[in-house]
């Protein structure tokens, strides 16, 4: 398990206006505090240019057992995955590049275009947080959706400020780099992710820490109750695995 309480001695890069957009956030950090880089805007965002290769439309449904994926696929391999999936397929949300892993996620794809459904394993831990990025790449409006996030305070408020109109575009992002906290068991809830994004056209990178909560059959990203998501800027990519679907 890993402690959901983000260091103390960095709040100093962050604030609760994060709320707003999840996305907006790391904008802020990229350039400084100069300019946001993701403006608001009312033109839709593009669709993706391909569909996931390993997903299936289907009909969501409870499971009986809470532990169960809700498209069925099996937990799998329960080890940290220390190198990138050799077998991930990479397609385009918007401008970002997220990978699908047959039998790991995305299992699933609603009517509207949203991918989840990932196996209980740390691998699909990951490919759950690197997803819900390319889902508001594609529409930024998804930021706050019930079916990506953990039912908390926070995520109330997101989607209320969602609602009201306050939504930033997610662009010029892409991921580098990984890490997973600690060798969680196959019954732990939470895994957290730390992703690196890198800014194209920039050698800015942004850590993103991804709380990953297992709730009604797939894994849901938690937004902290303390409105601190530990964002921050790093000076490179050491010590994490380096996993990118763009040259």
């Amino acid at each position: 398990m890993t402690d959901r309480e983000p260091d103390e001695g960095r709040r100093g890069l962050r604030s609760p206006a994060w709320i707003i957009s999840a996305v907006l956030i790391i904008a802020v950090l990229i350039v400084g505090g100069a300019a946001i880089l993701w403006p608001r805007g009312d033109t839709p965002p593009e669709e993706p240019t391909t569909p996931p290769t390993a997903t299936q439309t289907a009909e969501t449904t409870d499971p009986a057992d809470p532990a169960a994926s809700i498209c069925g696929l099996e937990p799998g391999d329960q080890s940290v995955p220390t190198e990138p999936p050799a077998e991930a397929e990479w397609t385009l949300h918007g401008t970002f590049a997220a990978p699908s892993v047959e039998g790991v996620g995305p299992g699933q794809v609603d009517p509207d275009g949203l991918n989840r459904c990932f196996a209980r394993s740390p691998t699909g831990a990951l490919l759950a947080a690197i997803n819900y990025w390319a889902m508001i790449a594609a529409d930024p409006t998804v930021v706050g959706d019930a079916r990506l996030l953990v039912d908390n305070a926070a995520a109330e408020q997101l989607r209320a400020q969602v609602e009201s109109g306050q939504v930033s575009e997610f662009s010029g992002l892409q991921l580098a780099a990984y890490s997973i906290r600690g060798v969680p068991e196959p019954s732990d809830s939470l895994v957290v992710v730390d992703l690196v994004f890198a800014q194209v056209g920039s050698d800015s990178l942004v850590l993103a820490p991804m709380p990953m909560v297992w709730e009604t059959g797939d894994w849901q990203f938690e937004l902290p109750a303390t409105g601190d998501t530990g964002f921050q800027t790093i000076p490179s990519t050491n010590g994490y695995v380096v996993w990118s679907g763009t040259s």
